[in-house]
């Protein structure tokens, strides 16, 4: 049962502020500001009209089902079928990169992410103007299909900004049929550095063109470059190609909760054969996290736990966890530029 009643008290008779009523209530920050907004968005007060009861008021601001369950059902569903076909047809293809395609086509959908698209590729401006001197055009090719790709844009554009680099935006219908109107774009456009927001074959398709853009292109960054399949399909093409990756094994931070990054990579690699990739390395931080909020909490109570998950600031081998407060989004986290060179990973300095 929601608390609205003793929110809308503690606010409107007591005149408490919002995180004096997020400690009293035992709730998030988040939750209590949600109520108020739905109140005033209702045109409801204090005293209650009528002498409401909690069910009453609940039905009023947010309907006769909750809130949580109708976002829970309107999310889209993974196609299992077709994931189960292209993993038979395809020998490099992963579930790793599967559930990228997902969250490209589906940002609302199932799936934990711990930076915001818009994230993936903002440091790459400032990275280039101190690698390359005197470098100020961009094109970014992103994906007309979902919001993922203009996401992705939009962080380098308004990265761009601070260090003086023009970008062109140029949107791209997924997916490609062949490459050669991208080419025609990149000489008339000569840019300096390309980036590539869409999605995994349509960059694939892009960069084996790249033995013939424009000489003007000096460095060339992708979103599917974060992951080991972007350079098991596209061998040699890949090197020199920088990429987003929200976590890579031996990057190290000061005062973490839990276990070391090696102490995860090692224990994951005994237990399955492979190293572990990004997605299971902020599944296991997750698991981090909710044991760190339950043991500060000394409760299993959900209202409860976001309360302390809210005023939560620390760091797990995953990197650092601070989340908003009024929105719930992940705030703490940065994401990683990752370059490769012969077949490898190196992690660029931030």
């Amino acid at each position: 049962m929601r608390k609205t009643k003793e929110v809308l008290r503690l606010k409107f008779e007591l005149g408490l502020g919002q995180r004096q009523i997020a400690r009293s209530c035992g709730m998030g920050l988040g939750t209590v500001h949600d109520y108020l907004e739905r109140a005033v968005a209702a045109g409801i007060g204090w005293p209650l009209p009528g002498g409401w009861s909690e069910e009453e008021l609940e039905a009023k601001l947010f309907g006769n089902q909750p809130e949580r369950a109708r976002a829970v059902q309107q999310r889209p569903q993974p196609d299992w079928k077709a994931i189960h076909e292209q993993l038979q047809q395809h020998r490099h293809l992963t579930l790793q990169l599967l559930w990228e395609e997902y969250r490209q086509a589906n940002p609302e959908g199932y799936g934990f992410v711990a930076s915001p698209a818009s994230d993936y590729l903002r440091a790459l401006p400032p990275w280039t103007s101190r690698e390359y001197s005197g470098l100020r055009r961009n094109c970014v090719l992103y994906s007309d299909k979902g919001s993922f790709g203009w996401q992705v844009a939009r962080g380098v554009l308004e990265s761009a900004q601070g260090v003086v680099q023009s970008v062109e935006l140029i949107p791209m219908h997924s997916p490609l049929k062949n490459s050669d109107a991208i080419r025609s774009v990149l000489f008339e456009i000569s840019p300096e550095v390309v980036v590539l927001a869409g999605s995994f074959q349509d960059e694939l398709m892009i960069m084996r063109g790249r033995p013939y853009w424009p000489a003007t292109v000096r460095s060339l960054a992708a979103v599917a470059a974060g992951i080991h399949a972007f350079s098991a399909q596209l061998g040699g093409l890949a090197d020199g190609v920088v990429g987003p990756s929200q976590w890579e094994p031996g990057v190290s931070l000061p005062e973490i909760r839990g276990p070391t990054s090696d102490w995860f990579a090692d224990s994951f690699e005994k237990q399955f054969g492979s190293p572990p990739d990004y997605v299971a390395a902020g599944s296991f931080a997750t698991g981090v996290i909710v044991t760190e909020c339950i043991r500060r909490a000394a409760s299993l109570d959900n209202d409860r736990l976001r309360s302390i998950a809210s005023d939560l600031d620390c760091n797990t081998f995953y990197g650092r966890f601070r989340i908003d407060a009024q929105s719930g989004k992940q705030v703490g986290h940065r994401m990683l530029l990752i370059r490769w060179r012969e077949g490898r990973k190196v992690v660029l300095p931030s």
